[in-house]
């Protein structure tokens, strides 16, 4: 209810204030954070290292890092360039559009790609001061030199033979459409932020959307080393839904017995042999009140153990609990048409490949209580 308690961790920088804010959370609680720092309130605390990370951003300290030794910050991807090209070959126009400015954006892409990166795209785009990109039409310039010289442009060059190679700075996505002369799903958008990129993209202009998580890769290995003990965890969630089916169905009919012929609220005694078939059903209900007690001993730990191998405290990243799916998961479903760790991940596909969705899983897909009591006699017979 109170949303100014919450901050939402959506990209790698998130990771970092997280980190530095819980280190001077335990600084704080043991009275090391001095009060000519900050007002002594977990909130303070938070602003203040917010605070020093947008600062080291304008500032340009962070990037300044990078640039003067890209290589302990960058990792190349020696795949990507052959997805580019393949990609291109195919007839598609590649553009990169980042909020990043010339001159980072020529030290990181010429570390990573060599002198002529800017060949492998139609258009490129710095600072486009994503998100007022996609809703403002700001003022578009052309890069005419290695130094970052500008000069104010009309439109943005469709790509393609002389035009391509050429930088801009700032624009729009509707300057972008225009020159492209495509719109809505004819475009794919890839990008690493969920708000900025994917959901943006998605709203404002229809365009197809692919969202990049490099923790994907982490996810998917720990879901094919903790394959046996989900197996483990669903066959006992199954035993005991099988259990507490059998159990209701017998208060159920206990129930039917003790309100019969108008016995609720009556001092009518119950017949005989009602008395001892609801004595049969209460040991039986009390015995499978102890099956289900049992069952809950294991579930439980193992429930805590389902995603330790992505992390031990919360589990898997797309996941909440045993079936449900987390709160980012949905929102990659929501916004992203694809998603995957790396672009390059694109290059095991043909340039020609049309992607289409799997079956959904639907709450009404579930067995029916006539499937689930076939299953247990099914089981009943086979142990037999």
């Amino acid at each position: 209810k109170d949303e100014g308690r919450w901050s939402f961790m959506n990209t790698f920088f998130s990771v970092s204030e997280a980190v530095l804010y819980a280190q001077l959370v335990d600084r704080l609680d043991t009275g090391a954070v001095p009060r000519t720092v900050c007002a002594q309130t977990y909130e303070a605390v938070y602003m203040m290292v917010r605070q020093a990370i947008f600062d080291a951003h304008v500032e340009g300290k962070l990037k300044a890092e990078i640039m003067a030794d890209p290589a302990r910050f960058v990792r190349p991807d020696p795949e990507l360039p052959r997805t580019l090209v393949d990609q291109r070959a195919a007839g598609k126009t590649l553009m990169l559009i980042t909020n990043s400015d010339f001159a980072y954006t020529e030290t990181v892409m010429t570390f990573a790609f060599g002198s002529g990166w800017k060949s492998l795209f139609d258009i490129v785009i710095v600072n486009a001061r994503k998100p007022e990109f996609w809703s403002s039409d700001a003022q578009l310039y052309e890069v005419v030199n290695d130094e970052g010289l500008m000069r104010p442009a009309h439109r943005l060059s469709g790509g393609g033979g002389r035009d391509r190679g050429k930088l801009f700075s700032g624009g729009s996505a509707k300057q972008v459409q225009s020159a492209l002369g495509l719109s809505g799903d004819e475009i794919l958008y890839i990008g690493d932020h969920i708000y900025t990129d994917a959901a943006l993209a998605k709203l404002q202009f229809s365009w197809r959307t692919c969202l990049i998580l490099r923790e994907l890769e982490q996810e998917i290995e720990a879901l094919a080393s903790g394959r046996a003990h989900r197996a483990y965890l669903q066959d006992l969630l199954k035993k005991k839904e099988r259990v507490g089916y059998c159990f209701n169905q017998i208060r159920l009919e206990r129930q039917r017995i003790l309100g019969s012929a108008g016995r609720i609220g009556s001092d009518e005694p119950l017949p005989e042999a009602d008395v001892i078939r609801v004595d049969g059903m209460n040991r039986v209900l009390a015995e499978l009140l102890v099956v289900m007690s049992q069952l809950d001993d294991k579930i439980g730990p193992a429930i805590q153990k389902d995603g330790a191998d992505f992390n031990e405290r919360w589990g898997h990243l797309s996941r909440a609990g045993v079936n449900d799916r987390s709160a980012l998961q949905k929102q990659v479903e929501k916004y992203a048409d694809l998603y995957t760790s790396k672009v390059s991940n694109l290059g095991h596909y043909s340039p020609f490949v049309y992607f289409r969705s799997p079956t959904q899983s639907m709450t009404h897909d579930r067995p029916l209580v006539d499937d689930l009591v076939q299953e247990m006699q099914q089981d009943e017979g086979a142990s037999s």
